[in-house]
């Protein structure tokens, strides 16, 4: 679980430091990849039901990517977080794709850090801009 901790600062020091829409095109990749790892564990998993059931799935982050992109980042932080339940539904045999030992929660302390401080940092953004219109 520290590796995900771990990595989700080191990816949010790194992005911070790429302009801001680009910022955003790269979390919302990283959350479409992240997706399609499970893709590739139902896959390897062998069954078609898995195999279904992950590509729904990686569409619904997709979507959330999307509309990310075109209405607000807030969107993809809102998808990292719900792709951490996600995880935690792995990791507890509510979906039963096989997928690699640790991974499941590894991952979802990734994503929860990730979408946690991309929701803050709209929320901050947008009081910032509240707060000087105010003035």
């Amino acid at each position: 679980m520290w590796i995900g901790t771990l990595l989700g600062a080191v990816t949010i020091v790194v992005l911070h430091f790429i302009p801001y829409r680009l910022r955003n095109e790269l979390y919302g990749s990283l959350l479409v990849g992240i997706a399609g790892i499970y893709v590739g564990f139902a896959i390897n998993d062998g069954r078609p039901s898995a195999v279904w059931i992950e590509g729904l799935a990686a569409i619904v982050f997709l979507v959330f990517t999307m509309t990310g992109r075109h209405l607000s980042v807030y969107w993809i932080g809102i998808g990292y977080m719900l792709h951490g339940l996600w995880d935690y539904a792995h990791d507890t045999i509510l979906v039963d794709t096989q997928v690699t030992s640790g991974y499941p929660s590894f991952c979802g302390i990734y994503d929860v850090i990730i979408g946690v401080y991309i929701v803050a940092a709209v929320f901050m953004k947008n009081r910032a801009a509240t707060y000087r219109r105010s003035e």
